[in-house]
Formats: C-alpha cells, sequence, structure tokens
C-alpha cells in the first residue's frame, strides 16, 4: 500500500511539474523575443507590460506612456506536436513581425524561416489570411504552413475582438 501510494505521489508531482514547465517558453525562445523587439525599434527602450495570460500570452510594448504595439504569444498545433509564435501588433493591429519560437516537429520547420514569414507583415483583418491566397505554401511543410497560418488568423481575430471590447 505504502509502495502504491509512494508511486501516485511520484506521478502526479511529475506530471504537475509538467504541467508548469509546459506554459513557459524556454531562455532561447525569450532571447529571440527580445532580439525581435530591439531590432523594430533600435532607437528606443521598449518594455513588456503583460495584460493577459490565457491561452495566449498578451503584453503592451510601450516606450514609457507611448504604446508602440503590442506582442501576442501563443501555441499552433502541428502534425503530432505544437508549436509556439509571437506576433507583434502595431497600435493599429497590423501585423509588425512574425516568429516561430519553438518548433518541435523533424518536418515542416522551413515555417520559422524570414522568407515565409515576412509574407503576414502588414496583414490585418481585412485579410484573409488563406493559403494561395495572401499566403503562399512551402512543399513539404503543408501541415505547418496551415496551422500557422490558422493560429496567426485566430490571433488576429482576438486582438481586433480585445479592441471591440475595449480590453486593449
Amino acid at each position: 500500500m505504502k509502495k502504491l501510494f509512494l508511486l501516485l505521489s511520484i506521478t502526479v508531482i511529475s506530471l504537475s511539474a509538467f504541467i508548469v514547465v509546459e506554459n513557459q517558453l524556454p531562455k532561447s525562445a525569450w532571447k529571440k523575443i527580445n532580439k525581435e523587439i530591439a531590432k523594430l525599434w533600435p532607437d528606443i527602450e521598449v518594455e513588456k507590460e503583460q495584460i493577459k495570460d490565457d491561452e495566449y500570452q498578451l503584453f503592451k510594448l510601450n516606450n514609457g506612456e507611448k504604446l508602440q504595439g503590442y506582442m501576442f504569444l501563443s501555441k499552433a498545433p502541428s502534425r503530432y506536436d505544437h508549436f509556439d509564435y509571437m506576433l507583434i501588433y502595431t497600435p493599429e493591429l497590423n501585423i509588425k513581425s512574425a516568429q516561430i519560437l519553438v518548433y518541435r516537429e523533424s518536418y515542416g520547420g522551413e515555417i520559422g524561416s524570414v522568407r515565409w514569414l515576412k509574407q503576414f507583415i502588414g496583414l490585418n483583418k481585412q485579410n484573409t489570411f488563406e493559403l494561395g491566397e495572401d499566403i503562399q505554401g512551402i512543399s513539404g511543410a503543408t501541415v505547418s504552413c496551415q496551422a500557422a497560418t490558422k493560429g496567426f488568423k485566430k490571433s488576429t481575430i482576438i486582438m481586433n475582438k480585445l479592441k471591440d471590447e475595449g480590453a486593449i
């Protein structure tokens, strides 16, 4: 009985530790985020102010009192796992930057290329976010392209809904 209790306790503790770690990004992802923010605003210091932490994380990007934009961090499902991504929006909610932060599959990692992600810059709620329309896919990375495009579209819809509700 004691062995069973000990085994159950270890299992619960192990699973709860996994859940906590699962919601956090690795240091390498935060380095990528900070590097991108510094690249977008090279002459000013931009501070991240977290305003939402749900199934996604949302930050205001400020320079003092001036709003520079928003940063949206979320996950999208890939074929067998998921990947983490970041979208940076202008105050008007146009995509200013798109990054794949952590990709966990053997195939499809090409969606993290600067060349492919550049297609999203400038898109907003007026765009369809459809492969073959606004976005060109990558041969051999169809599932990942679809997942990223769908995730970016969903994020843009959420951002606009928050703005319409006065939450941001």
